[in-house]
């Protein structure tokens, strides 16, 4: 990640602040874009358009002809096949949301693609240059304007969600380093242990420590694909208290090491 990216990156974003977290984007020419869906089901967004026609994109049985006259969001974890005969040209976003209420599944979006869109595709074919912070608030701002365009369901917050509930979530899915018990997280919201254990369970649909473990892994895994540090560092960064028992959960969550995960989905693998 470029200093310019760095400081883009909002690591406790509230209210009125952008979820947004880019891990990685760019304008390129992609060749061999041939995936299959163990290659392609990530726990973070992809944004994608194309200057020409030509890659399909297969979800189950749903086949998707990639157009330039559209902008292709898709959700965290969703299995497809990309496929592609001839090279062409990208303009591309990995980027993941720190909004609980906007985490679709198995789900991709196609949007008409809008004037300004064209323009800074073009611009970028151009003259794109990651470390330009110019080009990096363009790139935001055409991500932001691409996700403002999705359907309203896809950011509806839940009914029944308590404000003390949510206020854990926006701990517990930001990027802080080390490891909440369940006690300290009950004593932020002035709650017993048990009481807040039943509660969370009751709105999240699943225990805390479930949850915050799924999410340190998901973390964990763009850290794999986005950035240098060792396998140990990412252990600690995510509360892990060695790369063994890192190794163990991140196993039975992916089926993978966290070795065989990073050469089998990394830079290099592709």
């Amino acid at each position: 990640m470029t200093d310019s990216e760095k400081k883009m990156y909002n690591p406790n974003p509230g209210l009125y602040q952008s979820p947004l977290r880019i891990h990685s984007w760019g304008y390129t020419t992609a060749s061999g874009w041939n995936y299959a869906e163990e290659q392609t089901q990530m726990p973070y967004w992809r944004c994608y358009l194309n200057r020409e026609d030509g890659p399909l994109l297969r979800q189950g049985a749903k086949i998707i002809p990639m157009s330039p006259q559209k902008v292709y969001l898709i959700a965290p974890e969703t299995p497809f096949f990309c496929v592609s005969t001839e090279d062409f040209h990208q303009l591309y976003f990995h980027f993941s949301m720190d909004w609980q209420s906007c985490q679709p599944c198995n789900r991709i979006f196609s949007i008409p693609v809008w004037e300004d869109a064209v323009v800074f595709l073009e611009h970028m074919a151009l003259h794109f240059d990651r470390r330009n912070q110019q080009h990096l608030l363009g790139g935001l701002g055409f991500l932001h304007t691409a996700l403002s365009k999705l359907p309203e369901d896809v950011f509806r917050m839940p009914e029944a969600s308590d404000p003390r509930i949510q206020q854990i979530l926006c701990i517990l899915n930001g990027n802080c380093i080390g490891h909440y018990t369940n006690r300290q997280l009950a004593g932020r919201i002035g709650m017993s242990e048990n009481g807040f254990i039943q509660l969370f369970t009751e709105c999240v649909g699943k225990p805390p420590q479930q949850y915050y473990r799924e999410k340190r892994i998901e973390r964990a895994c763009c850290l794999l694909l986005f950035s240098p540090s060792s396998i140990n560092a990412i252990a600690a960064e995510t509360g892990f208290v060695d790369r063994y028992h890192f190794t163990r959960v991140f196993r039975q969550i992916t089926g993978d090491t966290p070795g065989l995960y990073r050469r089998r989905h990394g830079p290099k693998s592709k």
